[in-house]
């Protein structure tokens, strides 16, 4: 993605934003985006999202959601979207709508993982 696509008044959802890559993504975005330009950060941990938010400049409006997208439905999102854009501060013209998925893999192979004998490819040993 180049950085002309997040020119203009940009709407952003990042997940997995509260931490790793999902947490540089949000941050490194969010510091390129203009006034004006909205991003939903979506994780598990509030307080570390939380702290995302207050590094992210204040140009750019910023909402900080709990969610665990493993149990969330697509009702639970576009519900979020929706009432984060009703919002007085947030105007619903946007020049892109951006979505960024990040999540971490539970097949990774952690020593925890392989003292349980499973494997990258997510099977048991």
């Amino acid at each position: 993605m180049s950085v002309e696509a997040l020119s203009g008044k940009v709407f952003l959802v990042v997940t997995g934003a509260s931490r790793g890559i999902g947490r540089q993504i949000a941050l490194t975005f969010g510091s390129l985006l203009e006034k004006g330009s909205h991003m939903l950060l979506l994780a598990r941990d509030f307080n570390a999202l939380c702290e995302v938010k207050k590094s992210i400049p204040p140009i750019v409006n910023v909402d900080a959601v709990r969610m665990d997208l493993s149990k969330a439905t697509k009702t639970d999102l576009e519900g979020e979207s929706e009432f984060l854009l009703s919002k007085p501060k947030s105007k619903r013209h946007f020049h892109q709508n951006i979505s960024l998925s990040v999540s971490r893999s539970h097949t990774e192979n952690s020593e925890r993982n392989y003292s349980r004998g499973v494997r990258p490819s997510g099977r048991s040993a």
